[in-house]
Order: C-alpha cells, then structure tokens, then sequence
C-alpha cells in the first residue's frame, strides 16, 4: 500500500568527509543554491543513547555541520559532515547497500544538445549521454 497523502520527495541527505568540497561542487558544478546550515549537534551525556535510537549512529558520533542546498526548483540536498568513532571511510560502490548516484535532466538544446541530455555523477565523475526519446527516460 502506498504512504498516504505522499506527493513527492521533500529532500535528500548524505554524508560527505569534506563539507567545503560538496559546497564548491554543488554550487560551482551542479549550479545548486546554498540555502543555510545547522550543527554542531551533539548527545554526549553518559547513558544518552538519543543519537543511536533516533538516527542509527554512534551514541558519542557528532554531526559536526549540515548544509541545505536547492538544485533547480526541486531538489533539495541535505549534505552532512559526521565525525563518529566507527565511522566508515571508504565510500561504497554502486553495487555495495547504500551505493548510490545522482541524474541530472539538462534542458533539451542544452550546450547544442539536440535531445535531453542527461549528467550521472558516479564516485565524484561526471558522465553524460544524450537520449533522443523522452519516453525512455521516464521509464527509467
């Protein structure tokens, strides 16, 4: 059954090691809006397990700062900097859970494009390929 009253996605969250560098390639690359930020926030009090029951992390992790950025008039990225002490580093493949990447949908006759062109960032690198048939790409 679906959520109910579900009418779209409000925003996306990910955690980055380096929030200067998601800054720069947000706003420089993908042309996002920087909107605000939060943090530090931290539940370092002994006993207080908040951080591990409301958000599955460490109970001494710190989410050190978060931005907020809108991509078009949509999209908004929450991008997290976290420091935890069992924090995985290596940023995980496709194919790993949690794998994951970024479609964008360029305008048609974008950069003397002749369909939609379309720009995946996979691992920090940007790919582009153009279809010629809308329908296509709203069956992906």
């Amino acid at each position: 059954m679906a959520l109910p009253g579900m009418t779209g996605v409000d925003h996306i969250g990910f955690t980055v090691p380096d929030l200067e560098q998601a800054h720069a390639f947000l706003v420089d690359v993908l042309g996002c809006e920087y909107l605000y930020s939060l943090g530090p926030f931290v539940h370092d009090e002994p006993g207080d397990d908040w951080m591990t029951e409301h958000l599955d992390v460490d109970p001494r992790a710190v989410m050190e700062q978060l931005h907020f950025f809108r991509c078009g008039d949509q999209a908004i990225f929450e991008v997290f900097q976290w420091s935890a002490p069992d924090q995985a580093t290596r940023r995980p493949r496709n194919s790993d859970i949690a794998g994951h990447h970024v479609a964008h949908v360029l305008q048609v006759g974008a950069k003397g494009t002749s369909g939609v062109e379309l720009e995946e960032i996979v691992g920090g690198e940007a790919t582009r390929f153009q279809k010629r048939n809308r329908q296509r790409i709203a069956q992906r």
